[in-house]
Protein backbone atom coordinates (compact mmCIF):
# COMPACT_ATOMS: atom_id res chain seq x y z
CA UNK A 1 0.00 0.00 0.00
CA UNK A 2 1.87 3.05 -1.33
CA UNK A 3 2.88 5.99 1.13
CA UNK A 4 0.52 8.41 -1.21
CA UNK A 5 -2.58 6.96 1.31
CA UNK A 6 -0.68 8.01 3.63
CA UNK A 7 -0.30 11.50 2.79
CA UNK A 8 -4.07 10.94 2.05
CA UNK A 9 -4.93 10.18 5.66
CA UNK A 10 -3.03 13.10 6.81
CA UNK A 11 -4.20 15.84 4.35
CA UNK A 12 -7.46 14.65 5.64
CA UNK A 13 -6.37 15.03 9.50
CA UNK A 14 -7.59 11.25 10.07
CA UNK A 15 -3.60 11.12 11.14
CA UNK A 16 -1.07 13.67 13.19
CA UNK A 17 2.30 14.88 11.68
CA UNK A 18 3.66 13.05 14.46
CA UNK A 19 1.65 9.89 13.49
CA UNK A 20 2.99 10.46 9.91
CA UNK A 21 6.58 10.58 10.67
CA UNK A 22 6.48 7.56 13.12
CA UNK A 23 5.21 5.87 10.03
CA UNK A 24 7.88 7.28 7.84
CA UNK A 25 10.36 6.59 10.26
CA UNK A 26 8.91 2.97 10.67
CA UNK A 27 9.43 2.32 6.83
CA UNK A 28 12.94 3.34 6.63
CA UNK A 29 13.89 0.89 9.29
CA UNK A 30 11.63 -2.21 8.39
CA UNK A 31 9.99 -1.75 4.62
CA UNK A 32 6.54 -1.88 6.45
CA UNK A 33 4.40 0.32 4.49
CA UNK A 34 2.54 3.45 6.16
CA UNK A 35 -0.92 2.89 6.27
CA UNK A 36 -0.43 -0.74 7.77
CA UNK A 37 1.74 0.54 10.29
CA UNK A 38 -1.09 3.16 11.41
CA UNK A 39 -3.61 0.30 11.91
CA UNK A 40 -0.81 -2.35 13.27
CA UNK A 41 -0.06 0.96 15.82
CA UNK A 42 -3.57 1.72 16.60
CA UNK A 43 -3.25 4.92 15.45
CA UNK A 44 -6.42 4.05 12.89
CA UNK A 45 -8.95 1.45 13.14
CA UNK A 46 -9.21 -1.21 10.24
CA UNK A 47 -12.89 -0.35 10.42
CA UNK A 48 -12.28 3.61 9.84
CA UNK A 49 -9.88 3.42 7.03
CA UNK A 50 -12.10 0.86 5.36
CA UNK A 51 -15.10 3.77 5.82
CA UNK A 52 -12.71 6.38 4.59
CA UNK A 53 -11.66 4.94 1.35
CA UNK A 54 -14.84 3.40 0.72
CA UNK A 55 -16.57 6.79 0.73
CA UNK A 56 -13.52 9.25 -0.68
CA UNK A 57 -13.37 6.64 -3.69
CA UNK A 58 -16.86 5.43 -4.10
CA UNK A 59 -16.52 1.68 -3.52
CA UNK A 60 -18.84 -0.33 -1.76
CA UNK A 61 -17.27 -1.87 1.85
CA UNK A 62 -16.82 -5.66 2.45
CA UNK A 63 -15.85 -8.07 5.11
CA UNK A 64 -14.04 -10.45 3.60
CA UNK A 65 -13.16 -12.59 6.53
CA UNK A 66 -16.62 -13.40 6.62
CA UNK A 67 -16.40 -14.88 3.12
CA UNK A 68 -15.70 -17.95 1.54
CA UNK A 69 -14.68 -17.64 -2.00
CA UNK A 70 -15.20 -20.56 -4.64
CA UNK A 71 -12.11 -22.37 -5.86
CA UNK A 72 -13.32 -22.12 -9.37
CA UNK A 73 -13.51 -18.34 -9.14
CA UNK A 74 -10.38 -18.19 -7.45
CA UNK A 75 -8.67 -19.57 -10.33
CA UNK A 76 -9.74 -16.36 -12.39
CA UNK A 77 -6.26 -15.25 -11.50
CA UNK A 78 -3.16 -16.97 -10.85
CA UNK A 79 -0.56 -16.21 -7.72
CA UNK A 80 1.41 -14.02 -9.64
CA UNK A 81 -1.58 -12.24 -11.34
CA UNK A 82 -3.58 -11.72 -7.72
CA UNK A 83 -0.09 -9.97 -6.72
CA UNK A 84 0.48 -8.58 -9.25
CA UNK A 85 -3.33 -6.88 -9.43
CA UNK A 86 -3.45 -6.66 -5.42
CA UNK A 87 -7.15 -8.26 -6.11
CA UNK A 88 -8.69 -11.37 -4.98
CA UNK A 89 -11.83 -12.75 -7.31
CA UNK A 90 -15.07 -13.30 -5.12
CA UNK A 91 -17.88 -13.50 -7.06
CA UNK A 92 -18.53 -14.16 -11.58
CA UNK A 93 -21.80 -14.02 -12.95
CA UNK A 94 -23.48 -13.17 -15.96
CA UNK A 95 -19.76 -11.49 -17.44
CA UNK A 96 -19.24 -9.53 -14.30
CA UNK A 97 -16.37 -10.78 -11.69
CA UNK A 98 -16.56 -8.66 -8.15
CA UNK A 99 -12.77 -8.64 -6.58
CA UNK A 100 -11.88 -7.24 -2.87
CA UNK A 101 -8.99 -4.88 -2.59
CA UNK A 102 -7.39 -3.55 0.32
CA UNK A 103 -5.69 -0.71 -1.28
CA UNK A 104 -7.05 2.12 -3.62
CA UNK A 105 -4.84 2.45 -5.45
CA UNK A 106 -5.09 -0.85 -7.18
CA UNK A 107 -8.13 0.88 -9.23
CA UNK A 108 -5.40 1.87 -11.61
CA UNK A 109 -5.62 -2.12 -12.54
CA UNK A 110 -9.37 -2.81 -12.95
CA UNK A 111 -8.81 -2.15 -16.88
CA UNK A 112 -5.85 -4.85 -17.01
CA UNK A 113 -8.19 -6.70 -15.19
CA UNK A 114 -11.15 -6.62 -17.97
CA UNK A 115 -8.72 -7.56 -20.84
CA UNK A 116 -7.06 -10.02 -18.79
CA UNK A 117 -10.63 -12.08 -18.02
CA UNK A 118 -12.46 -9.88 -21.13
CA UNK A 119 -15.30 -9.25 -18.32
CA UNK A 120 -16.83 -6.46 -16.33
CA UNK A 121 -15.47 -6.10 -13.28
CA UNK A 122 -16.10 -4.38 -10.19
CA UNK A 123 -14.05 -3.87 -7.13
CA UNK A 124 -14.99 -3.60 -3.15
CA UNK A 125 -12.70 -2.45 -0.38
CA UNK A 126 -11.99 -5.01 2.71
CA UNK A 127 -9.76 -4.18 5.59
CA UNK A 128 -5.70 -5.31 5.19
CA UNK A 129 -5.81 -8.11 8.01
CA UNK A 130 -8.80 -9.32 5.61
CA UNK A 131 -7.18 -8.97 2.78
CA UNK A 132 -3.95 -10.72 3.69
CA UNK A 133 -5.46 -13.95 5.40
CA UNK A 134 -7.64 -15.00 2.29
CA UNK A 135 -4.27 -14.10 -0.27
CA UNK A 136 -2.86 -16.70 2.54
CA UNK A 137 -5.91 -18.84 2.43
CA UNK A 138 -6.36 -18.73 -1.45
CA UNK A 139 -2.87 -18.61 -3.06
CA UNK A 140 -0.96 -19.83 0.14
CA UNK A 141 2.93 -20.28 0.50
CA UNK A 142 4.35 -17.21 -1.81
CA UNK A 143 2.48 -14.51 -0.31
CA UNK A 144 3.68 -15.74 3.41
CA UNK A 145 6.93 -16.14 2.01
CA UNK A 146 6.85 -12.57 0.64
CA UNK A 147 5.43 -11.26 3.98
CA UNK A 148 8.42 -12.60 5.97
CA UNK A 149 10.98 -11.11 3.95
CA UNK A 150 9.07 -7.86 3.66
CA UNK A 151 8.67 -7.27 7.08
CA UNK A 152 12.05 -8.48 8.84
CA UNK A 153 15.23 -6.92 7.85
CA UNK A 154 17.02 -8.59 5.08
CA UNK A 155 19.51 -10.54 7.08
CA UNK A 156 17.16 -11.93 9.47
CA UNK A 157 14.76 -13.15 6.62
CA UNK A 158 17.52 -14.78 5.19
CA UNK A 159 18.49 -16.77 8.15
CA UNK A 160 14.99 -17.16 9.19
CA UNK A 161 13.88 -19.00 5.75
CA UNK A 162 16.82 -20.62 4.86
CA UNK A 163 17.50 -18.70 2.03
CA UNK A 164 21.16 -19.07 2.69
CA UNK A 165 23.45 -17.10 0.34
CA UNK A 166 25.94 -20.84 -0.05
CA UNK A 167 24.58 -23.83 -1.24
CA UNK A 168 27.41 -25.69 0.39
CA UNK A 169 26.38 -24.45 3.83
CA UNK A 170 23.05 -26.20 3.83
CA UNK A 171 23.69 -30.13 4.27
CA UNK A 172 20.70 -31.55 4.43
CA UNK A 173 16.75 -31.26 3.99
CA UNK A 174 16.51 -30.30 7.55
CA UNK A 175 18.26 -27.08 7.09
CA UNK A 176 15.78 -25.46 4.12
CA UNK A 177 13.18 -24.14 6.29
CA UNK A 178 9.32 -24.77 6.08
CA UNK A 179 8.48 -21.98 3.67
CA UNK A 180 11.20 -23.14 1.07
CA UNK A 181 9.84 -26.56 1.02
CA UNK A 182 5.89 -25.36 0.96
CA UNK A 183 7.17 -23.36 -2.15
CA UNK A 184 9.18 -25.88 -3.87
CA UNK A 185 6.37 -28.49 -3.11
CA UNK A 186 3.48 -25.88 -4.63
CA UNK A 187 5.56 -25.10 -7.78
CA UNK A 188 5.66 -28.91 -8.45
CA UNK A 189 2.05 -29.24 -7.60
CA UNK A 190 0.76 -26.55 -9.90
CA UNK A 191 2.75 -27.65 -12.71
CA UNK A 192 1.32 -30.91 -12.96
CA UNK A 193 -2.04 -29.71 -12.14
CA UNK A 194 -1.60 -27.12 -15.14
CA UNK A 195 0.25 -30.67 -17.25
CA UNK A 196 3.06 -28.34 -18.17
CA UNK A 197 5.96 -30.80 -19.59
CA UNK A 198 8.78 -29.01 -17.88
CA UNK A 199 9.63 -26.40 -15.41
CA UNK A 200 11.78 -23.42 -15.63
CA UNK A 201 13.26 -22.44 -12.43
CA UNK A 202 15.03 -19.26 -13.58
CA UNK A 203 17.87 -16.87 -10.72
CA UNK A 204 19.39 -13.64 -12.13
CA UNK A 205 20.87 -11.25 -10.14
CA UNK A 206 18.33 -9.02 -8.64
CA UNK A 207 15.36 -11.46 -9.97
CA UNK A 208 13.80 -14.75 -9.64
CA UNK A 209 10.80 -16.63 -11.98
CA UNK A 210 9.24 -19.49 -12.11
CA UNK A 211 7.96 -20.88 -15.54
CA UNK A 212 6.02 -23.66 -16.79
CA UNK A 213 6.53 -25.11 -20.49
CA UNK A 214 2.64 -25.55 -21.38
CA UNK A 215 1.86 -27.15 -25.01
CA UNK A 216 5.43 -26.33 -26.23
CA UNK A 217 4.97 -22.17 -24.91
CA UNK A 218 6.68 -20.88 -21.85
CA UNK A 219 4.37 -18.69 -19.55
CA UNK A 220 5.22 -17.19 -16.64
CA UNK A 221 3.84 -19.10 -13.22
CA UNK A 222 5.20 -16.60 -10.18
CA UNK A 223 8.08 -13.96 -9.34
CA UNK A 224 8.92 -15.36 -5.37
CA UNK A 225 11.51 -12.91 -4.17
CA UNK A 226 14.87 -12.97 -5.54
CA UNK A 227 16.48 -13.77 -1.74
CA UNK A 228 15.08 -17.16 -2.38
CA UNK A 229 16.64 -18.24 -5.25
CA UNK A 230 19.45 -20.12 -3.95
CA UNK A 231 17.42 -22.13 -1.41
CA UNK A 232 15.08 -22.92 -3.89
CA UNK A 233 17.74 -24.04 -5.94
CA UNK A 234 19.28 -26.06 -3.21
CA UNK A 235 16.06 -27.83 -2.50
CA UNK A 236 15.30 -28.86 -6.01
CA UNK A 237 19.09 -29.94 -5.84
CA UNK A 238 18.47 -32.63 -2.26
CA UNK A 239 14.97 -33.60 -3.88
CA UNK A 240 17.12 -34.79 -7.08
CA UNK A 241 19.51 -36.28 -5.08
CA UNK A 242 22.32 -33.78 -6.66
CA UNK A 243 25.55 -32.32 -5.12
CA UNK A 244 24.39 -28.94 -4.01
CA UNK A 245 27.79 -27.83 -3.81
CA UNK A 246 28.32 -28.06 -7.39
CA UNK A 247 27.78 -24.11 -9.18
CA UNK A 248 29.28 -24.66 -12.27
CA UNK A 249 28.90 -27.86 -14.15
CA UNK A 250 25.24 -29.34 -15.21
CA UNK A 251 23.97 -32.40 -13.31
CA UNK A 252 21.27 -35.13 -13.91
CA UNK A 253 18.92 -35.91 -11.11
CA UNK A 254 15.43 -37.18 -10.86
CA UNK A 255 12.57 -36.78 -7.94
CA UNK A 256 10.48 -39.32 -7.26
Amino acid sequence: MSKQLADLLLKERLISQADYSAAEENYGKTKELHVKFLTRAGIITEDKLVAFFSKKYSIPSFDLSKYAVAEEVIKTLSTEEARRYKMIPLQKAKGTVVVAICDPTALVNLEDMKFRTQMKVEAVITSISAFEAAMEKYYGVLTSLESQVRNKGEADAVEDVGMTADAHEIKDAGEIDAPIIQLVNSILVDAIKKKASDIHIEPYEHSFRVRYRIDGALYESMKPPAQVKNAVIARVKIMARMDIAEKRLPQDGRIK
